[in-house]
């Protein structure tokens, strides 16, 4: 087995769907620090949509649906410093279409 230094193994969490979701990203930093959630490497803005909520640390997602699978990511960065912490996110089940408009 070859040498490698230290990694931080992302936990791979699986939740059947219309489940209650918490991702938990502690920290502590003075001065105060930023928290920026990710999803699948873009920054998400979790108040934009209906399903997702912020409180301090935890990003909530309620009703969970196929779609809400991936990578989650936040980033807690200072004046001093940065770190980063990963969540591999998977949804079992059925996956439903999401309703469409349909124009005439």
């Amino acid at each position: 087995m070859a040498k490698t230094a230290p990694l931080y193994l992302v936990p791979i969490k699986i939740y059947p769907t219309s489940a209650l979701v918490s991702l938990k990203c502690p920290y502590n930093a003075k001065p105060k620090a930023k928290l920026t959630w990710f999803k699948d490497e873009q920054v998400f803005s979790p108040e934009l949509y209906e399903l997702f909520s912020v409180d301090n640390i935890y990003l909530n997602i309620s009703k969970i649906t196929m779609y809400e699978a991936g990578m989650y990511t936040c980033i807690i960065e200072n004046s001093l410093g940065k770190i980063s912490r990963s969540f591999q996110l998977m949804v079992q089940g059925h996956s439903l279409d999401r309703p469409v408009f349909i124009s005439k």
